[in-house]
């Protein structure tokens, strides 16, 4: 009677203990399947925030490049600009000198 008394004790302790460690291992689990959900939509919004930034240099670049093209064209205006003022003066801005005014030393 003592024997079965003690043995139903003992699988009271063994089946308790079983379950506190199935406890443990499903907490155990659960714990790492939220962390794994977390690193994943970590990932997620990397990903996002890298396409974000990939967009807003694109943007950036165009934005320089329509920023130089138009600087080169008002150079080339500016520069044909020039060219006709100065290429329908002619040769205004020559002076006239007589060989005879030429001083001999």
């Amino acid at each position: 009677m003592l024997f079965e008394i003690l043995h139903l004790l003992l699988l009271r302790v063994v089946i308790v203990n079983k379950d506190g460690l199935v406890r443990r291992v499903q907490l155990t689990v659960q714990i790492l399947l939220v962390l794994a959900l977390l690193a994943n939509h970590i990932q997620q919004v990397r990903i996002l925030l890298n396409r974000l930034s990939q967009l807003t240099l694109n943007f950036l670049e165009f934005g320089f490049l329509i920023l130089y093209v138009t600087n080169a064209l008002l150079l080339a205006l500016l520069v044909l600009l020039l060219l006709i003022k100065h290429g329908l003066r002619g040769t205004t801005d020559f002076q006239r000198v007589q060989i005879d005014q030429v001083t001999k030393p």
